[in-house]
């Protein structure tokens, strides 16, 4: 996607001052700016379409001023989820079992709140990167165009991919457990828990039936272990303390 500057016969004859490799949150919004600034821009993402995945989520004030600025405030607020969801960072052995503590979170100790309040006129969000991502490449399109990108020599430069965790993305109606400390970050820590998976944590996506379950590490003695279906579902089950809970398995990674 390129900001101006397509010739009549569809091929590229400008000079762009800026290329942005990679289309997620930080490029998207930076070629929004720099788009609505009148700098003509080259963004170029590997994917065909935004995340399918929940991936990033917590934004900070001075990242919501940045959205601020880019007038998306007010849409974006109807997508992301409000300090209040995000009160408490719990540890528990299970979500329905003994809690061992839990902290306020996210600007939301009583005595502080009010310093983060007047720090700022936006307030912290989870914001799940599914549901921002759309709303940022659609509006940066908007100022620009589309074409494809071919590549005839591609050199990998990732690094060793660690396998340091495996995550679940489930809906399950789990309301009855954040009734008294709503939380975007739930951690559950148990003895009972397999070696593949000795710790874990429930995210929120959406309050509260829709979530991110990581478990901790994904590998059994530095070996790299893929869990079958049933033993995630096991795992998922021990880790809510519930047999009967429903719930569906959207993917995994």
């Amino acid at each position: 996607m390129h900001t101006d500057g397509m010739s009549t016969t569809g091929q590229m004859d400008e000079v762009y001052p800026v290329l942005i490799v990679g289309a997620g949150p930080a490029g998207a919004t930076l070629a929004l700016h720099l788009g609505r600034l009148g700098i003509k821009t080259l963004l170029i993402s590997k994917h065909h379409g935004t995340a399918n995945t929940p991936r990033a989520h917590i934004f900070n004030q001075r990242a919501m001023e940045v959205l601020r600025d880019a007038r998306l405030e007010e849409r974006l607020s109807e997508v992301a989820c409000d300090a209040a969801h995000m009160a408490h960072t719990p540890w528990s052995d299970k979500l329905n079992g003994t809690e061992y503590g839990r902290m306020w979170s996210w600007g939301n100790k009583p005595g502080k709140k009010h310093r983060y309040e007047m720090a700022s006129p936006c307030r912290m969000s989870d914001l799940p990167q599914s549901y921002l991502e759309p709303i940022l490449v659609g509006e940066a399109a908007k100022a620009g165009k589309q074409y494809p990108v071919l590549d005839t020599l591609g050199i990998i430069v990732d690094g060793k991919q660690l396998n340091t965790a495996l995550n679940v993305h489930i809906q399950a109606d789990l309301s009855r457990y954040m009734e008294n400390r709503p939380g975007s970050l739930n951690w559950v820590l148990n003895t009972e828990a397999p070696e593949w998976s000795a710790a874990g944590n429930f995210r929120m996506v959406r309050p509260w039936n829709e979530w991110l379950v990581s478990m901790h590490p994904a590998n059994i003695d530095g070996r790299s272990f893929e869990p079958t279906n049933e033993q995630i579902q096991g795992r998922l089950k021990q880790m809510v303390g519930d047999n009967d809970v429903e719930f569906e398995i959207l993917s995994s990674f």
